[in-house]
């Protein structure tokens, strides 16, 4: 069945790459085989949303697409690059014009006894049933520049309907990969569709599935999750058994009351109004950062005598539990480091004058800070409207202080200082420990206002910071 329906799709042929249509062109006029795009390129294009993959599926065998198109494309003096990315599966990539093209025979998938990929696959020449194994309805449609769309499953219509729905039996599906869970509602936030009822029922019934898939492919579609602009009061409020799945740390959150003038909803929901809020640029570390500020805040939940919450000290449980977290979910080192550092920070007291953001600009770094007070931002929105104006209004003014430091190229770290270790040696200073305690008390000095970053004053503050105590920055010797 060939579906074109040009009222809806506004289907732009010259999107598709010169190299995508060549390699089609091969595939079909020369070795008479079927080859279509297919899955995320198509679903994109008839979106007109620009494709980041180009994939193509064919009957031809790996041995087959990769002899006729190195044949055709030596002819032709194109320069190709063949990479078997999985024969086993029939995967083949080629690279042509600096662009990869995965090519991929049809197939029948065997058994799936570990819940994330065939025990067998064998290839086939029907089309229909190779769609008949893939995830979502929106991911079986094809194309190909002679005969145009190809739609068995309706995927157009789930497109147009704005519907995420599992080709045949959902359970199944999910069964044959745990991850197609994760990649539902990945999608749902994504292109901001509704997920049909049967196959959301599902989603919430084998979501234990997720316990079979590597820790380093839930944090891939926990990231894209995270990253897309409807993922607060949609989606994570409907699939928040799913995030426990991965993420049991966050239970407690759920329905946990504040009982505090300066909140409004309970734990997870202050969290899922925070993430809702989110700009669009904000990036993937500001965005773990909001999602797990509070994961501790019930472990620290105290109340005083006119019955109002505390969390005294959520923070730093808070960091503790993300960075258990992060690490699990096989982050890198930079995310859980930068992720957790945001956290631990949250609450930290916003003072807006020069010396303190200088002193905070010296623990975190520029980038750090910017992302902090982003995320002090969405935190107070996240609140209830008790004092917000102000409270955001001292951010602002942080902010504002931030961008005159670093405008004025101000000092706030050792590499800002007009000295640096030779020259205190050169006026008489030992080498060794002397030299980076005096170092950082100037930089302190400077921060604080108290002298100027001039060679002049700083020489002063050395010597009289050294002459005072010599021992103290020698451990007892002098140059005596």
């Amino acid at each position: 069945m060939i579906t074109s329906d040009r009222g809806y799709m506004t289907f732009n042929n010259a999107m598709i790459p010169e190299g995508a249509k060549y390699l089609i062109y091969i595939l079909t006029k020369y070795g008479r085989f079927q080859a279509y795009l297919v899955g995320g390129c198509v679903r994109d294009m008839c979106m007109n949303r620009i494709p980041h993959d180009w994939d193509i599926t064919t009957n031809a065998t790996p041995n087959e697409m990769i002899s006729i198109i190195e044949t055709i494309c030596k002819r032709d003096e194109r320069n190709i690059q063949i990479v078997p990315t999985g024969l086993k599966h029939g995967t083949v990539t080629f690279v042509l014009d600096g662009e990869g093209y995965e090519i991929t025979t049809f197939r029948n998938d065997g058994e799936y006894s570990d819940n994330r990929r065939p025990d067998k696959v064998t290839f086939t020449n029907n089309i229909l049933e190779d769609l008949s194994r893939r995830d979502f309805t929106i991911n079986t449609i094809t194309y190909n520049q002679y005969i145009g769309f190809q739609d068995f499953y309706d995927g157009i219509k789930d497109i147009r309907n704005k519907v995420i729905c599992c080709v045949g039996n959902p359970q199944e599906r999910f069964k044959e990969d745990g991850l197609r869970i994760l990649r539902a509602i990945r999608f749902a936030a994504q292109l901001k569709f509704m997920i049909e009822e049967n196959t959301s029922q599902a989603i919430h019934s084998e979501r234990e599935l997720l316990d079979n898939i590597s820790q380093e492919r839930i944090s891939q579609e926990l990231s894209k999750i995270l990253m897309s602009e409807n993922c607060g009061n949609e989606v994570l409020r409907e699939y928040a058994d799913v995030i426990c799945q991965i993420i049991p740390e966050i239970k407690p959150m759920i329905g946990f009351k504040q009982n505090n003038p300066y909140h409004l909803y309970d734990v997870w929901e202050h969290t899922l109004h925070c993430m809702d809020d989110v700009a669009p640029d904000t990036d993937l570390i500001t965005r773990l950062a909001i999602f797990l500020h509070d994961i501790g805040k019930p472990n620290n939940y105290v109340e005083d005598e006119n019955g109002i919450g505390h969390f005294y000290g959520h923070a730093h449980s808070s960091y503790t539990i993300a960075q258990e977290v992060l690490k699990r979910l096989r982050y890198s080192n930079d995310i859980v480091k930068s992720v957790s550092q945001l956290i631990d920070c949250h609450d930290v007291t916003l003072t807006p004058t020069k010396a303190a953001v200088k002193r905070l600009l010296n623990k975190l770094g520029e980038k750090q800070l910017r992302r902090l007070l982003v995320l002090r931002t969405y935190d107070i929105k996240g609140q209830s409207s008790k004092d917000i104006e102000l409270r955001l209004e001292k951010v602002y003014k942080v902010l504002e202080i931030l961008d005159w430091i670093v405008e004025q190229s101000e000092c706030f770290q050792l590499k800002d200082l007009v000295i640096n270790g030779r020259d205190l040696i050169e006026i008489g200073i030992p080498e060794g420990k002397p030299i980076g305690k005096i170092l950082n008390l100037c930089l302190a000095y400077v921060i604080d206002g108290t002298v100027d970053n001039t060679r002049e004053e700083l020489f002063k503050v050395a010597n009289m910071l050294f002459t005072a105590n010599p021992t103290l920055y020698t451990g007892g010797r002098t140059n005596d």
